[in-house]
């Protein structure tokens, strides 16, 4: 993973963090390891919609996101901490959020395993988001290409 300075000290704190007692109901946790991932025409969106529903507003959603990246990434905008019942400690959901990313990866790759994705990981006021999108040789990857810019500790993969 490629991650900015604050991210990496988050990551190197996990060896020494003690997880508490995390309740989750089993939808949730399905709806977070095995969401509904959905093509529609070069895009892979997390969308509980029908693909038809989907295509057919593509150009409107594009036109309002100005490029797939940036639709992919509005879609797949998923917040870690929002699933648990109980309050999550930031290095709680930081652990959830990497093996959630790990999971997403694999399961994008089944989909197409010719394309290569940015998974993203942020951490912000004790939040973890995740989000991805799908490298396109004529798009920039939606995260500036220094990611030390950034204020909160974020990373990324690409898979």
């Amino acid at each position: 993973m490629i991650a900015n300075i604050q991210l990496r000290e988050l990551i190197n704190k996990l060896d020494d963090c003690q997880m508490n007692k995390v309740t989750i109901e089993i939808n949730k946790i399905n709806k977070l390891f095995n969401p509904i991932f959905v093509s529609v025409y070069d895009c892979v969106l997390l969308h509980e919609k029908e693909p038809e529903a989907l295509a057919k507003s593509y150009e409107r959603a594009i036109e309002l996101h100005r490029t797939p990246n940036a639709y992919e990434v509005f879609c797949s905008d998923t917040r870690i901490n929002d699933f648990f019942e109980n309050q999550l400690t930031a290095l709680e959901a930081l652990s959830i959020g990497l093996l959630t990313i790990d999971i997403w990866g694999k399961r994008l790759k089944a989909i197409d395993e010719k394309a290569n994705y940015c998974i993203i990981l942020d951490c912000n006021d004790g939040y973890v988001t995740i989000r991805y999108h799908k490298v396109r040789d004529n798009e920039n990857r939606w995260l500036a290409d220094d990611i030390e810019d950034y204020d909160g500790p974020i990373g990324y993969i690409i898979v």
